[in-house]
């Protein structure tokens, strides 16, 4: 069977839905030798596809993606190509379906904060709301990454819940438990030589950075966690002035460390070296971060908003995010151990042992595999 995916997303961004896709191909173009892949971009993408088994082909419809480009390459230059390379089924892992592809299609819908998050009645909100209507209308079968987001897509959109799939996410293989001494040798060229609480993710309102830097100035202010300081882990957005000037407005500029952007291959250093990892967001589709520090045997604090419970299960320990006395207590009760905490990274590598790109490739194949030609 031929299988066309949509893989514009590695051109335009880094972030979840583009490290999605890459982790899910990489798995399945390892693991089905039965299917070919054509992966459909309008640039090259930062991946070298066809060297991948030998099952895998990059096919490259140049058009500028911008309003009218972006049309015509999926109602023009995109049927064309399925015709041509003859595809049985069609993956847009980016919540959208092209609408003239006469072949099954499956879609890949994270989560709804353009609903949630933002105003519904923005443009912005009003565009991906259409679009996911448009989705699930058109689209064979539905893929969602958690039951938090199926729950929200059926109360929020007309749609038969036997047309969804629900499959998990995971965390790299890369995340694991390393030695202190190679630990101790990345921080070093970071400028990290001091005991250190995590948090890694966008610097952005809904990851509520702002509850975090005032949880951790609470437990600063009744010297709860002397040396330690808060290390933040993730690009520059347009929000991160606003951080930074919270930061200073709190007077704690100087127990307050930002890195950056950290590569692929030095995160799991980072998670390593932390005495706790702090997950205070106030929505996800899913969230990897706290598999990642779970994976490197870092105690784990996380909101129980969404769908964060359901990914940590009862290997973190859970808090209000909007509350950061509530925020600062859990943390106080891990640093402290006021909790058991070798139970808690016990519980939580069970269920990070639950997760894994493997599983989540075969049963995105099944669902592929469903949909074959007779």
């Amino acid at each position: 069977m031929n299988i066309g995916i949509d893989i514009r997303t590695l051109s335009f961004r880094r972030g979840g839905i583009s490290q999605y896709t890459s982790d899910l191909l990489k798995t399945l173009t390892r693991l089905d030798r039965a299917n070919r892949y054509y992966l459909f971009n309008f640039a090259k993408s930062p991946h070298t596809w066809d060297s991948f088994e030998g099952n895998t082909r990059e096919i490259i419809l140049r058009l500028p993606q911008r309003s009218i480009g972006k049309g015509m390459w999926e109602i023009v230059l995109l049927p064309y190509a399925a015709w041509k390379y003859d595809l049985h089924v069609w993956f847009s892992p980016d919540f959208s379906v092209p609408r003239f592809l006469n072949i099954p299609k499956v879609v890949a819908i994270h989560d709804l904060i353009f609903m949630n998050f933002y105003d519904p009645k923005s443009r912005y909100s009003k565009k991906l709301q259409s679009s996911v209507a448009r989705a699930i209308k058109h689209a064979s079968k539905i893929v969602v990454t958690s039951h938090y987001t199926l729950g929200d897509l059926c109360n929020n959109f007309e749609l038969s819940r036997e047309k969804v799939a629900v499959i998990h996410l995971a965390a790299d293989e890369r995340f694991h438990t390393i030695e202190k001494t190679h630990v101790s040798t990345v921080l070093k060229r970071y400028g990290i030589d001091f005991p250190y609480l995590l948090f890694v993710g966008e610097i952005s309102r809904r990851k509520n950075l702002s509850g975090l830097l005032k949880a951790f100035k609470i437990l600063k202010a009744d010297g709860k966690i002397l040396r330690r300081r808060l290390v933040i882990v993730g690009k520059k957005t347009t929000e991160t002035d606003h951080v930074m000037k919270e930061v200073t407005e709190l007077g704690i500029s100087g127990e307050v460390f930002f890195t950056g952007y950290i590569p692929d291959e030095d995160l799991p250093f980072i998670y390593n070296g932390a005495d706790l990892f702090v997950f205070p967001s106030l929505y996800e589709g899913f969230g990897i971060p706290p598999l990642e520090a779970m994976r490197c045997g870092t105690p784990v604090v996380a909101s129980n908003a969404t769908s964060i419970p359901e990914v940590v299960g009862e290997g973190a320990l859970l808090f209000d995010p909007k509350d950061p006395i509530d925020m600062a207590d859990k943390i106080d009760a891990v640093i402290h151990a006021r909790v058991d905490v070798d139970d808690l990274k016990a519980k939580a590598k069970r269920q990070a042992e639950k997760f894994s790109w493997t599983l989540t490739a075969k049963q995105t194949m099944e669902i592929f595999n469903g949909l074959a030609p007779e």
